[in-house]
């Protein structure tokens, strides 16, 4: 495997899936980190010119030989993208934590039925509920939550069902607004109240943004250089690497009867929040879902460039969204080649492959 580490040179520009013209909105949004559809591009992309593929749609054939189509990736395997500060990984907040009165963060409860013997409403369909464990004294006022990071070390903690602590991104990155006019294609001129603003990320020293190479781009043989990232084509310095294990370890269930699955990147799912079927992608046994704490949805879409239009825009999961399952049958485990959670797009492109749908696994106890 590889695991490359990809470092600004300058701000960057990630932007979000909502439609942006002068005539529009005034204010094109970033975010952080990159969906794996940017960082996967950026890898094919700078693979292309290593291998001295011309990018023209004229050189179709050698192109899709060389890196696959939008749909197929050929034997390529994404991990990521995390984001990397010094010897720390960050990872987004997962949603089913609560910030206690002494400012570490504690996992939220699963209850069967309420406490005193209420009943709860599920409209999610899911049998159990996740609310702060009334005998912890620290949830008796909750804090204001400000932390959206979670530090890995940090993270081991809240997986083994600990409190733990949290980061903010101000420690990470900074966004910067940058002013700008619209202009007119025919006379080249700006045009008159067309004003707009685009917000750009900036990350602080020592911070990058690290995805892991499991399988593909093998005659990759460069260990460092620039490479173009994101919107406007801004500069990116890499560095590669050749551990023997991946700084994110692979999800294990185990033994495990009762274990949760947090996102650390985001995931497209058939039916919205949930797969078709959460079994397709166990082996050895089967399982069914308990809980869930979601985050909003994303939108996401981008533009084909082979293709020269628009990709339609599709809702994923965001990363932090947390899954509760017991154990029905067996010990299931992933099946060997499919270590996420993630459904297939509707146009065919096995999003798993490119590094959505990343999770790690904890363990949960029924509270009642």
């Amino acid at each position: 495997m590889k695991s490359v580490r990809i470092a600004p040179t300058d701000v960057w520009l990630f932007r979000d899936g909502k439609p942006f013209n002068a005539d529009s909105d005034h204010r094109a949004r970033s975010m952080f980190p990159p969906l794996p559809t940017v960082t996967q591009g950026v890898l094919r992309g700078h693979y292309l010119a290593d291998q001295k593929v011309a990018l023209d749609r004229k050189n179709k054939t050698e192109i899709e030989k060389t890196v696959g189509t939008a749909t197929d990736f050929l034997d390529l395997r994404l991990r990521g993208p995390f984001v990397r500060r010094g010897s720390q990984l960050f990872f987004p907040m997962p949603a089913d934590v609560v910030k206690g009165s002494d400012e570490n963060f504690h996992p939220l409860s699963v209850f069967s039925k309420a406490p005193g013997d209420g009943s709860f409403s599920h409209p999610n369909g899911a049998p159990y509920a996740l609310i702060p464990d009334p005998k912890n004294d620290k949830l008796k006022d909750p804090q204001k939550i400000e932390e959206d990071w979670v530090s890995q070390d940090q993270l081991e903690l809240y997986l083994k069902g600990n409190s733990f602590k949290g980061s903010t991104s101000s420690g990470l990155y900074s966004r910067e607004l940058r002013p700008g006019n619209a202009i007119d294609s025919d006379k080249q001129t700006t045009i008159e109240g067309r004003l707009y603003q685009v917000e750009f990320i900036r990350l602080h020293q020592d911070v990058c943004l690290q995805v892991d190479v499991m399988a593909g781009l093998k005659a990759w043989k460069r260990t460092n250089g620039l490479m173009r990232i994101g919107g406007e084509g801004h500069a990116a310095s890499f560095t590669v690497s050749n551990p023997s294990q991946p700084d994110v370890p692979l999800p294990v269930i185990g033994s495990a009867k009762r274990f949760k699955m947090v996102l650390l990147t985001p995931t497209f799912f058939a039916e919205g929040w949930i797969p078709k079927d959460w079994n397709a992608y166990f082996t050895g046994g089967t399982v069914e879902l308990k809980a869930a704490a979601i985050k909003k949805y994303i939108s996401v879409g981008g533009f084909d460039l082979m293709a020269n239009n628009h990709k339609p825009s599709l809702r994923y999961v965001d990363a932090g969204s947390v899954y509760y399952f017991e154990v029905t049958s067996g010990a299931p485990e992933f099946r060997s080649d499919e270590a996420w959670l993630c459904d297939v797009a509707p146009n065919g492109a096995p999003l798993g492959h490119i590094g959505f749908g990343q999770v790690r696994v904890g363990n949960w106890n029924l509270a009642n």
